[in-house]
């Protein structure tokens, strides 16, 4: 046993100026059969060259661990100077997330890009002419190729007379109207397949959404945001609208499955991928906002205040707006339907509680007299039951309207199409026959 240990300790002797690995680094059990070198102790561990130093086979592995991830590149994560520095990335002013690296080191944008503006038009005669003027200038002082459309959503107006009076004066501006009022939402889809810009602005026409503000928006998208939505701040209404949009925005950002802004309203500036994104979605019934909060990529809100209709009278009311707030909601949000179930919940439990209660009564007191108590309690669960059909209902027949597959809208004619235009880059043009449009043209000129 001598003479075999003084051989170990010989081998160790010469090796122990050669670096070795520890044997789990090597794929070996630390318990099993040890190489030259060490010694099993009847106790349990191992000592390294009969010296009495206690060896820890699985920390020296992770020493060994840590040193060839340092060698190779990559920083160990328990350092907590790494930490903090993660921590500063993710981190921006005022300490809101953004993202771990400024948006310009990590897209490069064109130096001359074509900047589309997508204009819905109904009842906007008067404000049509003032509308391109702003924009004109707004747009002559950016570096942009711009690309003015505006969309006629079926006005009884001469709003489509006043279009191509600009479409045959300016080669830039494309007039697209459709055969009837289809909706705003319809329209600024119209406006995203037919416009062939690197970026797309999406505004109204009434002049509520101010023109000025899009150097704001092209000066983000320079930054590296892909989606810059306008966030109203203040707008210029009655109180009670006031408090109503401010209410509807809160309850529908509680309710919905995606993260959608406050106050942010279809005002806003996307990129082509962005763009690209939301005409691949197959939706007949649409809330913009919603899809643009839904498709993700890098977006930022710019602060505005919105103006007053300068011109006309508008067309909300009461009742498109409280139509509008359901679309939202039950588009991007299945709350309804938990609301239904939970209420199926709290209604079985107060019936099994009035249940013994009024057994108890009978037994004690005997047959409880209580018409009226019968009467309410049937005629409040049968409003119940019509609220949850309602809520259902509404579910239903959005999905029959999918399921019918018709198209977004009708168009009647289209001036200056950009698409059969040789002047337009190959590589902004939008695919040939991409599906989430559902353009019908019945004629164009």
């Amino acid at each position: 046993m001598r003479g075999g240990e003084h051989a170990d300790r010989e081998t160790s002797g010469r090796s122990r100026g050669r670096r070795r690995d520890p044997p789990c680094s090597r794929g070996r059990d630390p318990r099993g059969a040890q190489p030259a070198g060490w010694v099993r102790r009847r106790r349990g561990g191992a000592r390294r060259g009969g010296r009495g130093r206690r060896a820890l086979p699985p920390l020296r592995c992770a020493r060994s661990l840590l040193a060839r991830l340092w060698r190779s590149g990559v920083p160990p994560r328990g350092r907590r100077s790494h930490r903090r520095a993660d921590r500063r990335r993710a981190l921006g002013a005022g300490g809101e997330a953004v993202l771990s690296t400024p948006p310009s080191d990590r897209v490069a944008r064109p130096a001359n890009p074509r900047l589309s503006v997508v204009i819905a038009c109904y009842k906007d005669g008067l404000a049509i002419p003032h509308m391109y003027d702003r924009l004109k200038k707004t747009l002559a002082a950016l570096p942009v190729e711009p690309e003015i459309i505006f969309v006629n959503d079926g006005s009884p107006d001469d709003s489509e007379e006043i279009l191509h009076q600009l479409a045959a004066r300016d080669t830039q501006v494309v007039a697209v109207t459709h055969t009837r009022n289809f909706g705003s939402q319809a329209a600024f889809t119209s406006g995203m397949q037919v416009c062939t810009g690197d970026m797309v602005v999406l505004m109204d026409g009434d002049l509520q959404d101010p023109p000025e503000v899009i150097p704001l928006f092209f000066e983000k998208w320079r930054e590296g945001y892909d989606v810059v939505y306008g966030v109203r701040v203040r707008r210029e209404a009655t109180w009670f609208l006031q408090i109503a949009y401010k209410l509807f925005y809160r309850v529908f950002r509680a309710l919905s499955y995606i993260d959608v802004p406050r106050d942010a309203g279809d005002f806003s500036l996307m990129d082509r991928v962005v763009i690209d994104a939301v005409n691949l979605m197959g939706e007949r019934d649409r809330f913009l906002r919603g899809l643009r909060a839904w498709v993700g990529f890098r977006q930022i809100g710019v602060p505005y205040v919105r103006p007053e209709r300068m011109f006309g009278v508008t067309t909300n009311s009461l009742r498109k707006n409280i139509a509008w707030a359901r679309k939202g909601i039950f588009s991007f949000s299945f709350v309804p339907l938990d609301f239904i179930f939970y209420l199926a919940l709290g209604v079985t439990a107060l019936s099994c509680v009035m249940l013994l209660a009024y057994l108890t009564l009978y037994v004690v007191k005997g047959a409880p007299t209580g018409f009226m108590t019968l009467l309410t309690l049937v005629l409040v669960l049968g409003g119940l039951q019509f609220l949850c059909l309602a809520v259902i209902g509404d579910y239903v027949a959005r999905v029959i309207e999918e399921v019918k597959q018709r198209p977004h809208y009708l168009v009647k004619s289209v001036l200056n199409d950009p698409r059969t235009s040789s002047a337009v880059p190959a590589r902004t043009r939008p695919a040939e026959g991409a599906p989430a449009g559902g353009l019908r043209e019945s004629g164009a000129r």
